[in-house]
């Protein structure tokens, strides 16, 4: 009794050992988790700053390209004349790339004021017109200039229409002599652009990751692009990253190459560019799925050591099954044993004095005969017995039965 206390009080400190190391290492895999998660919170924030980044170059120079080559030449415009130069140069640019733009216009000074010469597509031809009503900061911008003036800053309303200027010479500083103004198609950038984009950056097997919207930046009321119509979550409140675009401040060409555009700014300068392009995954955000990720990990792991517990508390369980078993069994034993012989003793008297003739009259040769047939009889009956005995594991049962010869004994 005494050993099975002790046995089971054994059993019980292991299983509470083990409760505690589990509780342990639930910590340890919690705060293991943890970093996990933070480091694949950078790992999937750098590799959307990487795409953004790749967007970014592949949208600004498309623009920068198209742009530039609707510039002519400053020795092809003394040859064919200003509107002629250019006529030409967008004859040649339009077999050759998409409608990227909705309006292309010449801005020509003369004196303190600007004449606008804008381009019919359908002859090629620029004529003289009126400046539009919404083009007014874009007219102030470029008059200040001409003036000599302080050029206002970039007005956010007129994101879309930006101006080239052309100078006298390749390499030097000096006056503009006209500007080139292009307002971008608007239709063009909702419907193919931004898609194509879009689709080659932020796409995983085939299936657009993340929603997108483009605001004027600075004014982020004023909406050029967004990728989801129905989304409930303005990208405004929280985007997993921002980057700008059209940056097309105009600046010196560069020796060889011409290009009118300066370098672009860092992934993570915003102020540089007159759109900002926001993303955010479409599961809500990146912290989302990586808190998502987490959870599904820290229940795997509070699975595994939950079935590691109920594993010890069921070998526990078992084991005290098997050592009461094992208890019963003995017990069975010890008592069949102990009513096993009696009747032995009797059997092996009776035919002890059998044998040495104890007996001397035929009464008492019957009774010796008679006594040992009824103890026969109990052993048979114990035998008989004791498989039944066993299964009910009542090794002291005192409940009657009655013998193969109709007397009552006791089990």
């Amino acid at each position: 009794m005494i050993d099975s206390i002790r046995l089971a009080w054994r059993s019980w400190v292991s299983v509470g050992v083990l409760a505690v190391l589990c509780g342990f290492l639930a910590i340890l895999q919690y705060r293991w988790i943890g970093e996990v998660s933070g480091a694949e919170r950078l790992t999937l924030q750098k590799d959307l700053e990487t795409r953004l980044a790749l967007l970014r170059r592949n949208f600004d120079d498309q623009i920068e390209s198209a742009s530039h080559a609707l510039i002519a030449q400053t020795a092809e415009i003394e040859k064919l004349g200003r509107e002629q130069a250019y006529a030409a140069q967008y004859a040649r640019w339009e077999n050759s790339n998409q409608p990227l733009f909705d309006r292309i216009v010449l801005a020509v000074p003369e004196g303190d004021s600007l004449v606008l010469l804008i381009l019919n597509p359908h002859d090629g031809r620029f004529s003289q017109s009126s400046w539009p009503v919404e083009w007014g900061a874009m007219r102030d911008r470029l008059t200040a200039r001409v003036r000599g003036d302080r050029m206002p800053p970039f007005i956010p309303e007129t994101s879309a229409l930006f101006e080239l200027p052309r100078f006298p010479f390749p390499n030097g500083p000096g006056r503009e002599r006209d500007w080139l103004l292009l307002e971008l198609n608007l239709n063009y950038m909702r419907s193919t652009l931004m898609p194509e984009l879009l689709s080659r950056y932020l796409t995983d097997s085939g299936k657009l990751e993340y929603d997108a919207e483009v605001v004027v930046n600075g004014n982020p009321s004023i909406s050029i692009y967004r990728s989801a119509v129905d989304n409930h979550h303005p990208l405004q409140i929280r985007p997993d990253a921002s980057v700008a675009l059209l940056d097309i401040r105009p600046g010196m060409p560069q020796p060889g190459n011409g290009r009118l555009f300066r370098p672009s700014a860092p992934i993570g300068d915003l102020r540089q560019g007159r759109w900002l392009l926001m993303v955010r995954h479409q599961a809500g955000s990146l912290e989302a799925i990586v808190a998502h990720a987490r959870r599904r990990n820290i229940a795997i792991s509070g699975g595994v050591l939950f079935l590691m517990v109920v594993t010890l508390l069921l070998l526990v369980h078992f084991s005290r099954k098997a050592q009461q078993l094992a208890e019963l069994q003995m017990n069975f034993v010890a008592g069949v044993s102990h009513e096993l012989r009696t009747p032995l003793t009797v059997i092996r008297t009776a035919a002890f004095n059998l044998r040495g003739r104890l007996a001397g009259s035929s009464e008492q040769v019957e009774r010796y005969g008679k006594l040992i047939q009824d103890e026969s009889e109990k052993l048979s009956a114990l035998v008989e017995q004791a498989p039944v005995r066993q299964r009910k594991s009542r090794p002291r049962d005192s409940k009657t039965r009655t013998g193969a010869n109709g007397r009552t004994d006791r089990k």
